[in-house]
């Protein structure tokens, strides 16, 4: 009787072999009880690893999110299960079953549903950028009197369209220091004059402050670009 290892390392060998990845019905088609044996015990074997590593994100996931919302498990539970406006409706823990990646981006995304975190995430935003106070309120489409209340008096969580934009600044400054790893480039950036066709001559910044559409419109140039 072959051991496994024999099994797999027969396994192994015959795939080197084959042009297409194999389905099952042609190691059925094989005649080879080894070769199909090993096929199901290595098919097997990936699904449980695929299983370890998506109980393992989410559980990571739902404990930082739980952490984020002051220890409201029944809130996070409800962040991660209910559809997603800026996921295109889909819950925000199918997203982060797919990838590390994006099980942080979830974890952003709900630590900017949270006001005081999310001023934070602004703040951070502004120092880099160098934003005056103006700026920063319309970059989240309100005046600078709502602003200055949402930080001195935070209201249990942003509107759906300023959480929109804050999510799409922040998707901005990530984009724009993975593709400029200086810092002092990367925040640059953001101000200057740009003759890509979208921008017109002018700054990120410029069609950025122009409202919804020019964020979503920045944040889709340099998805572009990475």
């Amino acid at each position: 009787m072959a051991s496994e290892k024999e099994l797999m390392d027969e396994l192994e060998q015959w795939l080197a072999t084959q042009k297409l990845p194999p389905t099952l019905l042609d190691l059925v088609e094989t005649g080879n009880g080894h070769l199909l044996a090993a096929f199901i015990l290595k098919g097997f074997r990936e699904a449980t690893a695929r299983a370890v590593e998506e109980r393992d994100r989410v559980a990571w996931v739902r404990g930082e999110i739980t952490d984020g919302y002051a220890g409201d498990a029944e809130r996070a539970e409800k962040f991660l299960r209910a559809p997603h406006p800026l996921l295109g409706g889909e819950p925000p823990l199918r997203k982060a079953l797919r990838s590390d990646q994006d099980a942080e981006e979830v974890i952003a995304l709900a630590r900017l549903d949270v006001v005081g975190p999310a001023m934070r995430v602004l703040d951070g935003i502004a120092e880099a950028w160098r934003l005056t106070r103006a700026e920063e309120a319309e970059l989240l489409g309100v005046d600078r009197h709502t602003l200055r209340h949402w930080r001195s008096s935070p209201p249990a969580r942003l509107p759906a369209e300023a959480l929109e934009r804050l999510s799409l600044a922040l998707g901005i400054f990530k984009a724009i220091n993975s593709l400029l790893p200086v810092p002092d480039r990367a925040d640059a950036w953001i101000r200057k004059a740009n003759t890509a066709q979208i921008f017109g001559g002018g700054s990120a910044l410029e069609l950025m402050l122009t409202g919804l559409e020019g964020l979503r419109s920045v944040r889709r140039y340099l998805d572009a670009q990475i």
